[in-house]
């Protein structure tokens, strides 16, 4: 993987970062597995949030501490702008008061150490084809996340025995894209749109532990991909361990983007 594959992970980022929030897919919903782990009360961040539609149900509900991080300033505009079909209060149009969104890149999450109970992942880590990238990001959540403070990862597994993601690994691999990375085109136009990964439960577990964090609970359900696929997917539980004094460090982010939108 050279300059040219990280310039494609670039073009991908680039994609998500333009969507409007009408355009962003939203096809996975919590899972109770959660819930079992989730103290009332929990502060929470949801990182790769889209539109915010989680947030707003976690609001709805209850939680009072709650944030969304994206790359997406656009969406961020729009969400900000959305009635509060269910919000108790608000700051701004539409968004409730325990309720804040974030515009900034997750490989610089723009919190101090230990500030959140829970971090929250749904169809995220499919859009981060580049590895280094991951690492990174995991690093931060782990970081931000509070000693025995949870993450929630849904996201999508490899499913070989698909023809259509089959042949769409094997292209990936005869491109010399890492295993289980693959092209996204338009259905017209055939023009690349962004590169995506699926995940071995390996592949989760190592990622996981760069965030010193383990796994405690992890089902393989039927999940549905943003163009209506039914495909084999992961949820996961995992709990943050020992503490390291490079994850504590509480550093500012290097790679966040524009403002806060709260």
């Amino acid at each position: 993987m050279g300059e040219g594959y990280h310039h494609l992970t670039d073009q991908s980022a680039a994609y998500w970062r333009g969507l409007s929030a009408a355009r962003i897919p939203s096809s996975l919903y919590l899972s109770p597995l959660l819930f079992e782990h989730l103290r009332p009360g929990a502060r929470i961040v949801d990182v790769g949030c889209a539109p915010g539609r989680t947030m707003r149900w976690l609001a709805a509900v209850g939680y009072p501490h709650l944030v969304g991080v994206d790359i997406n300033i656009k969406a961020m505009r729009e969400q900000t702008a959305q009635p509060a079909s269910s919000a108790r209060s608000s700051t701004h149009e539409g968004t409730p008061a325990h309720l804040s969104f974030v515009a900034a890149d997750s490989r610089g999450l723009p919190f101090v150490a230990n500030s959140f109970d829970c971090a929250l992942t749904q169809a995220f880590w499919t859009t981060i084809a580049d590895p280094a990238s991951r690492q990174t990001i995991m690093r931060e959540i782990g970081r931000i996340l509070k000693p025995g403070g949870i993450l929630y990862l849904a996201d999508f597994a490899r499913n070989w025995q698909i023809p259509l993601y089959r042949a769409r690994y094997e292209a990936g691999m005869q491109r010399h894209y890492e295993p289980g990375t693959f092209e996204v085109k338009d259905s017209q136009s055939g023009e690349l749109l962004y590169l995506a990964h699926h995940y071995t439960t390996e592949e989760l577990t190592t990622l996981l532990s760069q965030g010193n964090l383990a796994v405690v609970a992890h089902e393989q359900p039927t999940l549905t991909t943003r163009s209506g696929n039914a495909v084999q997917g992961h949820i996961i539980v995992a709990r943050k361990t020992g503490l390291s004094e490079q994850l504590c460090r509480n550093r500012l982010p290097v790679r966040s983007v524009k403002n806060a939108y709260t």
